[in-house]
């Protein structure tokens, strides 16, 4: 992988069915120390979730790398949209993650848009609290418990590699369509909570 790589690398779509066994696949564990190939993965991956609007995260399948890694962050402007964020976070790299669900504390429904399904936004249930596990770009484990939007990202992204997407998820007694028709729905609700 070059500079450019880093640049031009498209998102694989569902859509798109030479993309489908990426993207519906489960992907494979990361072994250390990381490889040249690996660490300009999550380069590609910082940058996308750097350059593209309305992304909290990506995970390596979205850009057609089969590998574990996910790449997320919680940023400041993600506050005029949520309320449920417990905190701002920077740029983060998750190898090999996984994910334990607090299911005694419930699910929360609310609206999900995938840069790998784009022709669809619909409202997913997850767990509001999660303990997380993965690894640093340098191996070493590390835990957490991540509640409200990050618990929603985290889930989100390592469902990505298990070939799980949003659309599986879909509540099917809410609103769901075409993602500019979705987002103008959302923006409405938000504006109504402000009000």
């Amino acid at each position: 992988m070059t500079t450019s790589f880093l640049q031009n690398v498209p998102f694989f779509v569902i859509e798109n069915k030479d993309h489908q066994n990426v993207l519906r696949s489960i992907s494979h564990p990361v072994t250390f120390p990381l490889s040249q190939e690996d660490k300009e993965l999550i380069k590609t991956l910082k940058h996308k979730v750097n350059i593209t609007e309305f992304c909290g995260g990506l995970a390596a399948p979205q850009i057609g790398i089969s590998k574990r890694i996910i790449a997320f962050q919680v940023m400041e402007k993600v506050l005029k949209f949520r309320r449920d964020v417990e905190f701002l976070m920077p740029m983060t790299i998750l190898i090999n993650p996984s994910y334990m669900p607090h299911a005694e504390e419930g699910k929360s429904l609310d609206w999900e848009g995938c840069f790998s399904v784009q022709s669809q936004m619909g409202k997913v249930w997850h767990f509001k609290t999660i303990t997380y596990f993965g690894q640093t770009e340098e191996g070493e484990s590390i835990e957490g418990i991540a509640r409200g939007y990050l618990a929603r990202l985290l889930q989100h992204e390592i469902d990505h590699l298990d070939g799980k997407l949003a659309i599986d998820f879909y509540d099917p007694l809410s609103p769901r369509g075409p993602l500019e028709e979705m987002r103008k729905i959302r923006l409405k609700e938000i504006e109504d909570l402000q009000s």
